[in-house]
């Protein structure tokens, strides 16, 4: 059959003659084939009519079969046509994309620190065996003129490099020169391009290398570290080392067993390296004692060889860490211990679990940190010699790390080390009995435990549930929060099994209930020491009701837990709202429960600066509930005679000053009136404030003290007719369930109990004002309010107030806010001091993460505080007003509750009919925790007296929990 015969096409019918299922022709359809319709179904042979139409569909079916094989020839040639078409397309998309990618448009300083940091995380430049097109810098030089010039432009790039020729590897005589050839001029390029920078570098190779390394010991001035691991080229290059390593100070030396030329001195060209601190010393078959070096100025050692060091260690007084892997020694090379003044780091590498020589040698009473590795765990032999080595040296141990498979010999230890703080256990097989016998042993420090590879145990999860209730850093003999003990901050469990394993999916539910657990906590009980609430006479309400009888004595209409900004607010609105009800003589009673001091948690981290924010309020949604606290404030200005002043916002970048000139446009033409908001170009702000060389623009402002006007909303909340309110410090919440006795008759609203370490309070309605600390009792929050760390820094000025002025400033984008305080006078000599200035922020250098899921107020970041340690002395340098590297008078963090949304969680919580939450302020408490707190308070009264509530105008819809994203 032809094409042309294929005209004529029926879908969906037989054909006859070929037996095709989806297309029959018009002269198929013609033939008369009932002749032989029966015969495939019966056993008789054809006769003769009846096999000419066989043959005559069998060569009907052929012809078919041929066209549908052209037709599926052409239809591949199409398809890999069109996909070829398709990849061509896709290559200049992909290509076009390119011109436009952001790394196009990088700084070429950097593009150089994207370099170095890739050099940091890989390997150093490493040549010999490995292939040119395996080099790193180099290949940098391969992708275009421009990240060629950076490279070549970055000296530390090439001041790391590795010369290596693996021992197994021995190319013919032809490679090999080759291989020496690109060997010598790759280290020329590098010592070339690193120009005068320190060179860290591993020499790995045999002496037919000899000729780098005589290359490098040129550069020997610039050594910085140094490892070997062929003595016979390092011999020859002695005598041009000698008095020439000013600046080496961590050298690395491994023998691999050879024999030193015994004419000679071993190490001596290293005895005049002034600056040589780190030594490492591998397979070494001479004594460490025939080696002249400066063993006295040696912080850092390590060693393989026990019966060879033991002898010089009394050399090294300086002896900070000491790394030893532990071999065989005899009873009668021990004599004395050795006393290590200043030993802090200890780690021992045993190839038997029963050798424990180093322990019975040493002395080490400053000693901080100890670990412990073997292949094969350790005997109780070995547990007992490092416990009494422990003893005798009376240290306090605060980081273990030991491999012990079966746990008996860490539980040895643990018993003699009351000040432990951070333990890792690797290769546990039993992790339940390790965490049962830490809860037995207290370890009232403990913060970190870190687990890996262990075995997983069908009782795991429990018994990880019970240690970590028992870590909870309170007292559960008394009534109040102990500030004694530390509480856990990390927990890490390294499960020695896949994914997919029975035993993650049988344990699912335990593992997130583990994980929300360790998620959220109650604040820690030592935080940092805050200006604004631990200048002395700051606080008077510091413990109130932190002792006594809990609450009333009997039910209570409201709890707010929580007793910053927000909480105190709320209490406020409370009685502002409730006097329609006291006429009638119903009188609420309210509880204020906080886990730490009056008003100490978040509140103490801000510049105290009651910002309007105009601009940035009017402009953004997300902003425009301050508008109520705004009116409040100039309420308060004219009544209390607040002091009002002006924000300068210091413009860092173009970018930030464009992005603010946008949305003031926006709002003028959405019809806002900005009156009080004010543009200055550079000349402007620069001869208005000396050494502020940036644009940038002001709005009206409100100076604070948080805590004393909480303390003070607080005192007129106390004095209200309309309630009767109780505040209780030092009493964190650690549950709330709902109430298991009845309604009564009267009253038909559930009731709630809230459980705290002094009992528990029955109340009808529960607002969380807790913030970054919400997920602790709400872990429904834990991916919706994110804690965030943040820093405060109080330095002295060196200039009067009068030319600092009397304004707030922001700059960067916000990470960065200051403003200065008045100026003081000794009260005792009446000597002048000039104003302190609070200055926050800094966060956008605090490493990876930028604080976030950061729950420890009770520390600093050292990076925050170098940046905000030289922020002001930069931005004002030159002007004289601001000391450079001066130290903080104060410095403090606190936890902010970061929303994921960018708004505040305010309303009613899903499913907990009577609880309500106010939190999630994203760094903008001041502005919006008073606003969000009438909100929350309306709701509350609303609650109680079956009233519907009715959203303010002013408040943003998407603020509501009950709006749906």
């Amino acid at each position: 059959m032809t094409k042309e015969t294929m005209i004529g096409l029926n879908p969906g019918v037989t054909c006859p003659l070929s037996g095709d299922n989806g297309q029959v022709t018009t002269n198929c359809a013609m033939e008369e084939f009932s002749i032989i319709a029966g015969l495939p179904c019966s056993n008789h042979a054809p006769s003769d009519l009846e096999a000419h139409y066989i043959l005559k569909s069998i060569a009907h079916g052929n012809s078919h079969l041929e066209f549908l094989e052209t037709e599926i020839r052409t239809l591949r040639e199409t398809l890999v046509n069109l996909e070829q078409r398709q990849e061509n397309v896709r290559n200049y998309l992909s290509s076009q994309r390119s011109l436009l990618s952001p790394i196009r448009r990088i700084p070429p300083e950097i593009l150089g620190q994207i370099f170095l940091a890739l050099q940091n995380v890989s390997e150093p430049i490493c040549f010999g065996d490995d292939a040119l097109e395996n080099i790193e810098p180099w290949t940098l030089l391969r992708v275009c003129r421009f990240w060629r010039d950076v490279a070549l432009s970055l000296s530390e790039l090439w001041s790391k490099f590795t010369i290596i020729r693996q021992p197994f590897s021995r190319p013919s005589g032809r490679e090999m020169d080759s291989m020496l050839q690109q060997t010598l001029r790759l280290t020329k390029d590098c010592l070339s391009h690193s120009h005068s920078r320190p060179l860290h570098f591993v020499f790995h190779a045999d002496d037919e290398f000899v000729a780098a390394a005589k290359m490098i010991a040129a550069e020997s001035s610039r050594w910085m570290s140094a490892a070997f691991n062929n003595l016979p080229v390092l011999q020859t290059l002695e005598p041009k080392l000698l008095g020439r390593l000013p600046l080496l100070h961590c050298l690395e030396i491994d023998g691999l067993g050879k024999e030193w030329d015994n004419q000679t001195q071993p190490l001596q060209a290293f005895r005049q390296a002034p600056a040589l601190t780190r030594l490492s010393l591998y397979e070494l078959t001479q004594p460490h004692s025939r080696f002249l070096l400066p063993w006295h100025q040696i912080t850092h050692f390590t060693s393989f060889e026990l019966r060879d060091f033991l002898p010089i260690l009394h050399l090294m007084p300086s002896l900070v860490e000491l790394k030893s892997v532990e071999d065989f020694c005899r009873p009668e090379e021990i004599q004395d211990r050795i006393i290590l003044p200043n030993l802090e780091r200890l780690e021992v590498t045993s190839n038997s679990p029963t050798t424990s020589q180093i322990f019975d040698a040493l002395l080490t009473p400053k000693l901080d940190t100890l670990r412990l590795f073997s292949k094969r765990g350790f005997s109780r032999i070995y547990a007992t010699a490092a416990v009494l080595m422990l003893r005798l040296s009376e240290c306090h141990l605060r980081t273990l790390a030991v491999s012990d498979y079966a746990v008996d010999s860490t539980l040895r230890i643990l018993g003699a080390v009351a000040d432990l703080e951070d333990l890792t256990v690797t290769n546990v097989m039993y992790p339940s009995e390790l965490f049962a016998a830490v809860t037995l042993h207290t370890l009232p420090k403990l913060r970190s435990v870190k687990l890996r590879k262990c075995a997983p145990e069908t009782k795991l999860w429990t018994t990880l549930t019970q240690f970590l209730r028992d870590r909870a850093p309170v007292d559960r003999n008394s009534s109040n929060l102990s500030v004694e003990g530390f509480p856990l901050r990390l927990i890490s469990i390294g499960l020695s099994a896949s994914p997919d394993s029975r035993f993650l999916r049988n344990h699912r539910d335990a593992v997130q209930q583990t994980c929300e657990m360790a998620w959220s906590t109650l604040p820690v009980p030592n935080p940092t020491k805050s200006f604004w609430t631990d200048t002395p006479g700051a606080n008077p309400l510091a413990r109130l009701g932190s002792t006594g009888p809990l609450g009333f004595g009997d039910d209570i209409d409201i709890c707010v837990i929580g007793s910053g900004i927000t909480g105190v607010s709320i209490a406020y609105h409370l009685g502002r709202l409730l006097g329609a009800e006291s006429e009638k003589g119903v009188q609420r009673k309210i509880v204020i429960l906080d886990a730490r001091e009056f008003c100490c948690n978040e509140t103490d981290l801000y510049q105290a600066l009651a910002q309007q924010e105009e601009m940035e309020d009017t402009l953004h949604p997300a902003s425009s509930a301050i508008h109520p606290s705004r009116t409040e404030l100039r309420e308060r200005e004219r009544e209390e005679n607040i002091c009002a002043g002006k924000l300068r916002r210091r413009f860092h970048e173009e970018a930030e000053e464009r992005s603010f000139m946008e949305d003031y446009k926006n709002a003028i033409a959405g019809g806002m009136v900005l009156e009080d908001v004010k543009f200055l170009d550079r000349d402007t702000m620069l001869q208005a404030y000396a050494g502020v060389d940036a644009p940038g623009m002001y709005t009206d402002s409100y100076n604070l003290w948080p805590l004393k006007f909480v303390s003070n909303l607080y005192e007129l909340t106390s004095a209200s007719a309309n309630l009767t309110t109780k505040l209780h410090t030092l009493t964190p919440v650690i549950s709330i369930t709902i109430s298991e006795l009845p309604a009564t008759a009267s009253d038909e609203t559930d009731r709630w109990v809230a459980t705290t370490l002094r009992g528990s309070l029955s109340c009808k309605v529960v607002i969380h004002a807790t913030n970054a600390y919400a997920s602790y009792l709400l872990p429904q929050l834990r991916d919706q309010i994110i804690p965030t760390r943040g820093q405060m820094f109080a330095v002295r000025a060196k200039t009067s107030l009068d030319r600092l002025e009397r304004h707030a400033w922001q700059a960067n984008w916000d990470y960065e806010y200051w403003f200065p305080r008045p100026e003081e006078k000794s009260t005792d000599s009446g000597e002048y001091h000039p104003p302190l200035v609070i200055l926050g922020g800094g966060r956008d250098t605090a490493g990876p993460g930028l604080e976030q899921y950061t729950m420890d107020d009770s520390v600093l970041n050292e990076r925050v505080s170098n940046t905000l340690k030289n922020f002001l002395p930069n931005l004002y340098a030159g002007t004289g007003m601001f000391e450079e590297v001066r130290e903080a008078e104060m410095e403090w963090t606190g936890i902010m509750g970061f929303a994921k949304d960018g708004v505040p969680v305010v309303g009613p919580l899903e499913g907990l009919p009577g609880q309500l939450i106010a939190a999630g302020f994203t760094g903008h408490g001041m502005p919006w925790c008073f606003a969000t707190a009438e909100v929350v308070a309306g709701m509350a009264i609303a609650r109680l007296t079956g009233v519907e509530w009715k959203a303010p105008e002013w408040l943003p819809e998407h603020y509501l929990t009950t709006w749906k994203h």
